[in-house]
């Protein structure tokens, strides 16, 4: 994977333009699952995907090509390994905290949050750091690796606890594999002829997909299978590759979707705080019709833009109020569990000569 110039651009808005469309999708997709009882009664794709199934890839594929150029720009800037490890490991831990308070089981933020850290540490031990300039096989091994052991798991009986992190919604080592091809791809951007590649290699993947599901081989995105997993990649490497092209950069629809791209953490955990605690706690989960749902769900994707709009110019980002929110609930732990620091302290008697008591 030979190393690429990428410092002339800083910032490839094709990839904030990805991962918007990503999480308005599944920002869409939830509000119909909330108003009504199923999306795949309102928008069913391909028979058995629903609009949520389809974005899936797309975010953890973004995650990956975000993951090379943020690696890149930090080690050339400080080559300490173990500082951009350390690094890497609280902002992650945050994010699976912050994926804690939106849902306690495994889900979106939490798989990405262990799968991007795995991700850091693997390469992290690969030679050539500061450019990040592995030998050309390491990478698609590792994706190979990666996809055999997903599938091996995925082919034996689990646990329950262990089938929702493996073979669930969210199976680990998928998401795992989708961040790889993310990752790897991302040192292709800044070559002229992305687009043209990209458009020929997703042509086949999702081709590929395709031709396993007339088959008969499993497409749904539960557990997975290959099928899903290449269509998925596929795609999302499509989006990309349209996303590059610079006529469709001058849209305004590529503008819109790139500012949520960038704010895509304050999209999907303030959609839950602002729209499904209101619906679970009045009883409305599942209780609007087909069209009633999609009204909602367009409703919530105009009332998040535009806060993520008022947010454009002082934003304060997601993980900065985590801080704050702990950092606040530590104070107010330490004002009430040591009352003692905040009241005078009481004189110590002592016996004085005359032997009668009084106060030091």
């Amino acid at each position: 994977m030979a190393d690429l110039p990428m410092e002339k651009k800083a910032r490839f808005s094709e990839i904030d333009a990805l991962r918007g469309l990503a999480v308005l999708l599944m920002v869409f997709n939830h509000g119909m699952e909330w108003a009504h009882t199923t999306a795949f009664d309102i928008v069913v794709i391909l028979q058995t995907l629903s609009i949520g199934d389809i974005a899936t890839p797309m975010f953890y594929f973004a995650a990956g090509l975000s993951l090379y150029l943020s690696l890149q720009t930090k080690l050339r800037r400080n080559p300490d390994q173990l500082l951009v490890r350390q690094r890497y490991t609280v902002r992650l831990g945050k994010l699976f905290v912050i994926g804690i308070t939106v849902s306690l089981t495994w889900g979106v933020l939490q798989a990405q949050a262990a799968t991007l850290l795995s991700l850091v540490w693997l390469t992290m031990t690969l030679p050539k750091l500061k450019d990040l300039n592995p030998p050309r096989y390491f990478f698609p091994g590792l994706l190979a690796a990666t996809l055999s052991l997903h599938f091996l798991i995925t082919n034996n009986a689990l646990h329950p606890a262990a089938e929702r992190v493996f073979a669930g919604q969210f199976p680990l080592f998928a998401i795992l594999s989708i961040n790889i091809a993310g990752f790897y791809l991302a040192s292709r951007l800044a070559h002229k002829s992305f687009t043209l590649q990209a458009i020929g290699l997703a042509t086949l993947l999702i081709g590929s997909g395709l031709v396993l599901r007339q088959n008969d081989a499993v497409f749904v995105r539960s557990g997975a299978p290959a099928a899903f997993l290449l269509f998925g990649i596929g795609l999302a490497i499509l989006v990309l590759g349209i996303f590059r092209y610079t006529p469709v950069q001058r849209l305004g629809l590529f503008r819109y979707l790139t500012m949520m791209g960038k704010d895509a953490l304050f999209v999907y955990v303030f959609h839950y705080a602002l729209f499904f605690v209101p619906f679970f706690f009045t009883g409305l989960m599942g209780t609007l019709s087909a069209t009633a749902s999609v009204i909602f769900s367009g409703s919530m994707l105009v009332g998040i833009s535009i806060m993520v709009k008022l947010r454009e110019k002082n934003k304060v980002t997601v993980f900065a109020m985590l801080d704050m929110i702990v950092a606040g609930f530590w104070s107010y732990l330490s004002q009430i569990s040591l009352p003692s620091l905040s009241q005078p302290k009481p004189r110590s008697a002592r016996i004085s000569n005359s032997g009668m008591w009084t106060d030091n």
